[in-house]
């Protein structure tokens, strides 16, 4: 019964997405990994799901160094037990920089499934960002040893950009 809820859930985000304007975050300081291949720190920011993956400990702080200037755009994040908090500032030239929250959590659902959650707040961005409220869910299956799947679907919120659902 859980599985068929389960699959049920997923053909319902996948038809509310589909149709869905999609929100480009900001490039810089992030990680580019597959959904299915991430875990620890690095899954606050790309698929909350691998945060259930390996339940340690874990900070990261990084920063970029960009023509000639070091850490104008930095990053931080904090992982423990399945959860996850990160920051980041991201220095845009001529505009204001983008300032960014994400909390996040993971856990176990079922044998070979992992379900994660995620909410994004810029507190401060340039133009529609500012003050945006993101919220993302992701999932991660194992379906052999050698072979994995992931998932992420971010703004089921469907903020309002520019008076236009997204």
């Amino acid at each position: 019964m859980r599985y068929k809820i389960f699959q049920i859930f997923i053909i319902f985000l996948i038809v509310q997405t589909t149709a869905a304007q999609r929100v480009d975050i900001p490039k810089t300081l992030f990680y580019y990994q597959p959904a299915a291949s991430v875990f620890g720190s690095e899954a606050v920011w790309v698929n909350p799901a691998g945060l259930s993956l390996y339940r340690a400990s874990d900070v990261q702080i990084f920063a970029d160094y960009y023509k000639g200037d070091f850490a104008k755009s930095w990053g931080t994040v904090f992982t423990r037990d399945g959860f996850g908090i990160a920051y980041r500032k991201v220095h845009v030239a001529d505009d204001t920089d983008y300032k960014e929250y994400i909390f996040s959590g993971g856990m176990k659902f079922g044998n070979n499934t992992h379900f994660g959650l995620s909410y994004q707040y810029f507190k401060e961005a340039p133009k529609f960002y500012r003050k945006k409220h993101l919220w993302n869910i992701g999932f991660i299956g194992k379906l052999s040893p050698k072979y994995k799947w992931g998932a992420v679907f971010s703004n089921l919120n469907r903020t309002t950009i520019d008076n236009i659902k997204t």
